[in-house]
This record gives structure tokens, C-alpha cells and sequence, in this order.
């Protein structure tokens, strides 16, 4: 969509011509160009007005690299009065802002300063019905630190899954404020307790065995191809955990991982980047152990421990894993697995229902035929309950309401299965009338 008061507009894309279009009071001048694919590299509109040309561009950025962090303040005064705005944003290899990045963020801060905003954000773009205001969409996005009252240096770290750290420094200056008018000496911080706060950080269980150890070292290799990079940091890894199991999902989702941001960081991947990931990693092998020994079909235990990898290593996501646990506890044994494609392929275990439909209420009624007879009520115990032991299913809930004031909001929920992923359809005994 281009905005313009000129008599036309040609939009490029990569310097090819994609069309021109006249903007006007029909269109509120501001013309829509159809069936525009995006690509990296430059998107540019050019318009014309009594014979004068104006143009405007903007760069397309390419994969997400690495974070930067800004803030106007390079110094601050060490007292308790003091703050300053970090904003972090996330960059291509070319230093190109990457629009719509909204990955999750944590935040460090060591010296003489605290943070203000809570340590790990979390994007809520997806999350379109929670009562609760929203805490972060995408990138940019920005956090307080408040001094401690001591001098020193402070240091600003954010880390994302898969991208390069940034980080900030500001000098805390000590300051003699003129307080000879004050009576009353200034209070020291003997007896006084920290001020409670509503949290946002996510917590891990403390003891998380060590699947792979973290390193002092920064990892820098020749300039490879992704499949190159790969080999380099899994020689790495396995040289210095000689017991991993190089063949789970879990190792796998990692080494992937490495390889992309070795691949857009120039083979360069520092020590905290490296034991930021792996901590991902060994907290989803401690929440992968506990999905081995529980008695689910073992292609619905496949599914789960591909989600958590995928949640955990790949997007960063937080996850407890003894929070995990008792949620798999509450999973009841047995069931149906029911997979949702097009087409015979991929081939599944004996016993599995295969079906091209992905609305939840068809797939339990393939199941369980007598389950259209259900009343609405005890039809929706037997979504929810199902909804809720199924990650890949996603519940959507979308209200009307009423032009007439004395009519009740009409709620209508959804529940879809995503395809080509395992979904567990309980033993009937459990969503029964």
C-alpha cells in the first residue's frame, strides 16, 4: 500500500517494475499493489507530480543475525534517582532492521544497576483474547535500568535463541550532592528490604543435569556453508561431551541451530551466546527424559519431544521443566493417535488415523462416531479437555456482540489441529458424557 498526493505511483521491487497507480480522492489516495512477493533487498515507490519525481525505499532485511542495544545515555549519576532506557532491536548480517522479529528476549544486568522491566519478554502478538494488556509485539522494544546509588560500570546484556548477544555499557559517576542544608544524614542501606514487585521472569527448576558443558571459549571457524558449519560445531560439541546422543531431536534442533547463526554471524559465536543455547538444550533433554518414561503412544511422545525442541531450542521459549512434568502427569495413558494431511505421505505406524480434515470436533468423531450425539455441554468438556493435552492444537475464541443492548455476547470457540503433527484423542472413558 502506497500513501501519496501525486498524480501516479510505480512500486519496484529490486529495481523491477511491478506496475503504476494512479492515487485520488476514489482511493483516498492511497493505491493497493496486488500480489506483491516480499523479497530481500529493496522495495521502492516513485511518484510523479507536475513534472517533479519523488521516491522512497525500504530495505527488506535478510534472516535475523544479531541484537543491538541503544541508549542515549553513556554515563548516569550513582544514585537511586537515576535511570536509563536501553532499547534492544534485532539485525540482519547487514545491520538491516528485521521487521516483525518478536523472538523471545532475556535480559542481564551486572554492576551497579537493576532492571526495571522484567528479564525475559515474551511477544504476546499471538495472543489476541488475554484479558491482560499487552507487554510486547515485536522489535524494537525497550527496558529501564535504575542506578544502585554505587559508582562502577554497568553492563547490559540480551540474549535471543539463535542470534548474537548485545550489549551496552554505562559508567555510574559518583556524585557529592550539595546537602548542606540537609538536617538529616542519608539513610545506608543496612535493614532495608527490596521493594516486591509483580515478576514476569520465568523460572527453571535449579537442578538441571549438564548435557553439554559450557565453555570459555569463543567459537570462531573458516567460512563454511551451513552443512560445513554444522560438521564444525558438532565435532566441537562431541570432543567435549564425549557421552552425548548425537541422534535425538533434541541435538539435532541444536546443531541446526548453530549452524544458522555461525552462518550469519561470519563463523564467529561467542561464549555467551554458546552456553545460552546450550542451557535451552539441557533444560529440554531433562523435559525429554521425563516424555520417554510415560506410558502415551510413542508416536504422540515423538510429537511432544519435537515441540518442546522446537519451543525450547529453536524459539527460546522458557519452560519449567517440573511445570512440564505434572502437566504430562495429568495426560491420561492410552488413546488414538489421528494425524491431519494431504495426501498418503508421509507413511505412519500401524493404528495411526490418518484424515485431511483439521477441525478437532471431525477428528474425535473419527474416532468415536457416537461423539455427534454428545450435547453441546458434554461436547465441550471433551474439546477442552482434549485441546488442553494436545500442544498442537490451537484454540481460538472470537466474540459477537449483539447490535441489541439486551442481547447476550455471543462467544464462538475453535479448535484446530495443525497438520502433519501428532494429535492424542483420549480413550472414551475420558471424554464421555
Amino acid at each position: 500500500m502506497v500513501s501519496s498526493n501525486c498524480d501516479k505511483v510505480e512500486l519496484k521491487v529490486n529495481g523491477k517494475s511491478k506496475g503504476t497507480l494512479v492515487p485520488d480522492q476514489s482511493n483516498y489516495h492511497c493505491v493497493t499493489f496486488r500480489d506483491i512477493l516480499v523479497e530481500n533487498g529493496t522495495l521502492s515507490a516513485v511518484a510523479t507530480k507536475d513534472g517533479t519525481t519523488i521516491s522512497i525505499q525500504l530495505v527488506m532485511a535478510g534472516d535475523p543475525a544479531k541484537i543491538i542495544l541503544r541508549c542515549k545515555d553513556q554515563k548516569l549519576n550513582a544514585d537511586r534517582a537515576s535511570v536509563a532506557i536501553i532499547t534492544a532491536d534485532i539485525i540482519d548480517a547487514k545491520g538491516n532492521h528485521v521487521y516483525g522479529a518478536n523472538n523471545p528476549v532475556k535480559w542481564s544486568v551486572s554492576g551497579p544497576a537493576t532492571l526495571v522491566g522484567p528479564s525475559v519478554y515474551e511477544s504476546d502478538i499471538d495472543r489476541h483474547h488475554e484479558p491482560d494488556g499487552v507487554w510486547y509485539m515485536d522489535m524494537p522494544v525497550s527496558n529501564v535500568i535504575r542506578s544502585t546509588g554505587k559508582p562502577g560500570k554497568i553492563h547490559v546484556t540480551v540474549s535471543a535463541t539463535g542470534l548474537a548477544s548485545g550489549s551496552f555499557d554505562i559508567d555510574a559517576l559518583d556524585i557529592k550532592p550539595d546537602d548542606s542544608f540537609i538536617i538529616e544524614p542519608v539513610l545506608s542501606d543496612e535493614g532495608r528490604n527490596t521493594v516486591a514487585k509483580t515478576g514476569f521472569k520465568q523460572e527453571r527448576l535449579e537442578e538441571t543435569p549438564e548435557g553439554i558443558k559450557s565453555t570459555y571459549d569463543e567459537l570462531r571457524f573458516s567460512a563454511s556453508d551451513k552443512l560445513g558449519y554444522a560438521k564444525a560445531v558438532k565435532d566441537y560439541i562431541i570432543k567435549n561431551n564425549q557421552a552425548i546422543d548425537t541422534s535425538s531431536v533434541e541435538f539435532r534442533t541444536l546443531i541446526s541451530l548453530f549452524a544458522s547463526q555461525l552462518m550469519n554471524n561470519n563463523g564467529r559465536l561467542i561464549a555467551d551466546d554458546f552456553n545460552f543455547n546450550v542451557s535451552h538444550y539441557n533444560n529440554c533433554r531433562l523435559i525429554s527424559g521425563y516424555i520417554i518414561s510415560l506410558k502415551l503412544p510413542q508416536l504422540f511422545k515423538d510429537g511432544l519431544k519435537k515441540y518442546y525442541a522446537d519451543a525450547v531450542i529453536t524459539k527460546g521459549m522458557e519452560k519449567n521443566a517440573g511445570d512440564e512434568m505434572n502437566w504430562m502427569n495429568w495426560i491420561p495413558s492410552g488413546g488414538t493417535v489421528v494425524i491431519s494431511q494431504d495426501g498418503a505421505l508421509p507413511s505412519w505406524p500401524k493404528g495411526t488415523i490418518i484424515t485431511n480434515k483439521t477441525d478437532l470436533v471431525q477428528l474425535i468423531t473419527l474416532v468415536y462416531p457416537v461423539f455427534v450425539n454428545y450435547d453441546a455441554d458434554a461436547r465441550e468438556r471433551a474439546l477442552t479437555f482434549t485441546g488442553k493435552m494436545n500442544p498442537y492444537i490451537t484454540v481460538k475464541s472470537v466474540s459477537d456482540q449483539s447490535r441489541e443492548g439486551d442481547k447476550e455476547k455471543k462467544t464462538e470457540v475453535t479448535y484446530t489441529v495443525e497438520k502433519g503433527k501428532p494429535i492424542l484423542i483420549p480413550l472414551i472413558k475420558f471424554i464421555s458424557q
